[in-house]
């Protein structure tokens, strides 16, 4: 894979929610099949978040600025071969540089934490319908669908329906893994957090929490949503307390 300035802009795009449906589409084909695609928009969501949207523009447009000060010191003619004002630019540029890549390098999860995601995630299994209960024609094909693991498909019907049924925190669970399944782990936090804590969902969601904190490589965060379900009778639990002692 060639690390090239319109690769960045896709994955940018990509992040933003700003590509349309069959470039999405296909973006994440691609990912799915280039292992190094996969970690590099890994990594720029990981900048954005350690950066803020707000600090990563400004951060971008100083770098544009500098960049084309640099330029156009390099076209103007100077009196001096030795420039002290060009030098502190390309200073400039280059601390730029350096102070990203310590954001990524800092906010990057280590190889345990990647590791023990991997082990331990599973997407929420499909609960079996109540008997006697009331579902639509389109939720049925939706839960199908999740069944078959058609994740990507039935993203935005789950954002919809999860909605609609908005007391259903299972479809809250659905939907986080969907997300999850896609590498958002921001978007599967928001969900997930959405679920009351008086909730008898409520523990499993903080199992998909405590994953995405050692994903993140945010181990205290997920030590605190581990002890408290190993405490508890959770679907969970005995989960909780194996990587408890993987983690100490």
């Amino acid at each position: 894979m060639e690390r090239t300035q319109e690769l960045f802009v896709q994955i940018e795009d990509y992040l933003n929610g700003q590509m349309d449906a069959a470039d999405k589409d296909a973006f994440e084909r691609q990912m799915s099949s280039e292992e190094g695609l996969k970690a590099e928009v890994e990594k720029h969501r990981l900048l954005k978040e350690a950066m803020g949207d707000a600090d990563l523009m400004a951060f971008q447009e100083k770098l544009g600025r500098v960049s084309l000060e640099l330029k156009e010191e390099a076209i103007q003619p100077s009196r001096q071969s030795f420039s002290y004002q060009l030098i502190f630019k390309y200073a400039a540029a280059f601390l730029l540089l350096i102070v990203s890549i310590i954001a990524v390098i800092s906010f990057l999860p280590n190889d345990q934490s990647g590791q023990l995601f991997q082990d331990y995630y599973t997407p929420y299994p499909l609960e079996s319908s109540l008997r006697g209960s009331e579902e639509s024609a389109e939720l049925i094909v939706v839960k199908q669908q999740y069944k078959n693991e058609q994740y990507v498909e039935i993203t935005s019907d789950l954002e919809r329906l999860s909605v609609y049924y908005e007391q259903d925190h299972s479809l809250k669970l659905y939907l986080a893994s969907c997300y999850l399944e896609q590498a958002q782990l921001q978007k599967a936090k928001r969900v997930l957090s959405q679920i009351p804590v008086d909730d008898h969902y409520r523990s499993k969601a903080e199992w998909f929490l405590a994953l995405i904190s050692i994903k993140e490589g945010k181990k205290e965060e997920a030590l605190i949503l581990l002890k408290q379900l190993s405490k508890s009778d959770s679907f969970y639990t005995e989960s909780a307390m194996d990587i408890l002692k993987e983690l100490r």
